[in-house]
């Protein structure tokens, strides 16, 4: 069967644990494809995860949101300035449906083997100013911090304001 979110709840409240959401981001769940019908799936896909987050009580969805894992390609400079916007774009969308729900996004930044969008800090940052969202923010992952930042202090007072949540490995 599939997991449900009454489940969930349920699971967490007889242990006393609380849950935060971390989506899965493959090829069928792109926001920032080129095909209209990919970026659907993406952005329902985030909107269910939304939905998941709200009824088990998660103040977040977090991940790799913007971009599937997995895809390393040299993109030329107009390229990656259409695949961002129509990521920043989705993202957007997604947003207005979290804020209705009072969950935040955290946009986590991963290292260069693992996607070809947001790698570092610095343009975890940006991702989210573009969006323009007070409701998404980044996922600090100590980990992909490690391969991409050449100062883990500075990337981390960098992204201060934007921190959502931290994962130390």
């Amino acid at each position: 069967g599939r997991l449900t979110a009454s489940a969930v709840a349920k699971a967490a409240a007889d242990e006393g644990l609380s849950v935060l959401v971390c989506g899965a981001f493959g090829p069928d769940r792109d926001i920032s494809h080129e095909d209209e019908q990919r970026r659907r799936g993406g952005t329902g896909y985030l909107r269910h995860c939304v939905d998941f987050a709200a009824a088990v009580g998660s103040s977040l969805v977090s991940g790799p949101m913007y971009a599937p894992t997995g895809q390393a390609r040299l993109l030329d400079a107009g390229a990656r300035a259409a695949q961002w916007a129509r990521a920043t774009d989705s993202l957007a969308q997604v947003a207005e449906h979290a804020r209705a729900a009072n969950v935040r996004l955290a946009v986590e930044p991963l290292n260069r083997f693992e996607t070809d969008l947001v790698n570092t800090v610095e343009q975890g940052v940006r991702l989210c100013a573009d969006v323009g969202a007070d409701n998404v923010g980044l996922l600090l992952d100590t980990f992909h911090m490690n391969i991409e930042e050449k100062s883990l202090p500075a990337a981390i007072t960098a992204a201060r304001p934007r921190v959502f949540h931290f994962q130390a490995s």
